[in-house]
């Protein structure tokens, strides 16, 4: 399947995905979370990758939400708005896809907003650059937060802050 939204480039062992809309900070659509599951899977399907390393081009990871997609445009073409990625309650895998994946580290190269982050919070390793603003503001929008965050906020260890 040909990407739109990702970019892959396999380095050795390993598996760079990288978020590829930087005109609008990579920000989460229905395509780019099908394309990452897509690449997810493939990539553990392959006994030549050994990792998997998840960044954005430009100069944010991942703005949140694409609101203009994910929002205006299913309701001004009357169907339902991607909530919850589009999906039933409790039909997301995502976490569970993460969780049995091969080694997964998200670089965190910029801004990382919303889902922007918590989409990343199951990664085995997160590393954010000097450049990285995390923020989850769910509650400032009366949302509550999504994929289990508020727990995996409290009982990871696994963030490294550097250059």
């Amino acid at each position: 399947m040909p990407y739109t939204q990702i970019v892959e480039e396999q380095r050795g062992c390993v598996l760079l995905i990288t978020l590829n809309r930087p005109e609008k900070l990579n920000a989460w659509t229905r395509t780019l979370n099908r394309e990452l599951e897509s690449a997810i899977r493939k990539a553990n399907e392959n006994s030549d990758i050994g990792s998997i390393v998840i960044t954005g081009a430009g100069r944010g990871f991942c703005a949140g939400a694409d609101i203009e997609e994910s929002f205006h445009a299913p309701l001004q073409a009357g169907e339902q708005p991607a909530l919850n990625g589009g999906k039933k309650p409790g039909d997301s895998q995502w976490v569970k896809l993460l969780r049995e994946s091969k080694p997964i580290v998200a670089a965190i190269n910029g801004v990382a907003v919303g889902i922007g982050i918590t989409m990343m919070l199951p990664a085995d390793i997160i590393i954010a650059s000097d450049r990285a603003r995390i923020g989850l503001f769910f509650v400032r929008m009366g949302l509550v937060p999504e994929l289990g965050s508020s727990h995996f906020f409290i009982t990871t260890r696994r963030f490294c802050f550097g250059q």
